[in-house]
């Protein structure tokens, strides 16, 4: 949290799956830090995140454009990112919220790298 709170300047924020941040994290990270130039962010297979910290992203992240795997917060709902989707989508507004499907059977390059390293190490 620390660092996070220091990092003003930062463009783009990468959270693996090892990385277990939470909503209480962010909420404690935004007083401090805005993230006014971050453009890009993706947080992989998050178990601890809401929709909370979706729209704290939203509202305070003012260079943001993209947002990746929120489809993998378990604790975000369908419906709602759906929601949020098509808002987006009737106002024009510019943000990508999922990779685009790269592969003509639908599936991402990191849907692609999991499945070959699930295969190789089990």
């Amino acid at each position: 949290i620390k660092i996070l709170c220091l990092c003003i300047n930062i463009k783009k924020l990468v959270l693996g799956t090892r990385c277990q941040i939470t909503d209480q994290c962010f909420d404690r990270i935004f007083p401090h830090n805005k993230f006014q130039y971050l453009e890009k962010i993706e947080i992989r297979k998050n178990d601890l995140l809401t929709m909370k910290t979706l729209s704290n992203i939203l509202l305070y992240c003012d260079n943001i454009n993209s947002i990746l795997d929120i489809e993998e917060w378990s604790k975000v709902d369908r419906d709602d990112l759906e929601e949020l989707r098509e808002h987006m989508r009737d106002n024009n507004i510019d943000i990508v919220l999922e990779e685009k499907q790269e592969d003509s059977r639908g599936v991402s390059l990191y849907q692609i790298c999991q499945s070959a390293l699930k295969e190789r190490y089990g």
